[in-house]
């Protein structure tokens, strides 16, 4: 059945009043959330999940692997063999500048970046700005 606000696949819809209709996980109702209190209560579940991974990584003092994109080749897609020597899979605290002189200098990936602190890879898909 159609419910006002609601897509025919299920999905909600912003209004024009900025709300959202979401179902409730114990009815078949409909609640109105405004895009903020949704997008605060998306962002406290995301904290969550963060701090409940990097507990289980702690404890078992492992790495955190994304189940979505796993260092593997299946990730990357299709390359010929001579492009696919020329990968290797790093973490970020294996990454290191590209120029001598910013050796000295502290790293970080939040620091005010600039357009010209992206340098395109071999993948071509600016991984670390996604």
């Amino acid at each position: 059945m159609h419910r006002p606000y609601q897509s025919e696949n299920n999905q909600p819809i912003t209004t024009s009043k900025n709300l959202i209709n979401t179902k409730t996980s114990s009815s078949t109702t409909s609640e109105s959330l405004t895009v903020h209190d949704r997008q605060h209560n998306d962002e406290t579940k995301a904290e969550i999940l963060y701090r409940n991974i990097l507990s289980y990584c702690r404890k078992e003092n492992t790495h955190f692997v994304d189940d979505q994109f796993p260092p593997i080749d299946r990730s990357i897609g299709q390359m010929d063999s001579l492009d696919n020597h020329r990968l290797t899979w790093l973490r970020i605290c294996q990454i290191t500048p590209s120029l001598h002189s910013d050796r000295r200098l502290n790293w970080s990936v939040y620091s005010s970046p600039k357009p010209s602190d992206i340098q395109q890879g071999a993948l071509g898909d600016c991984w670390l700005m996604a």
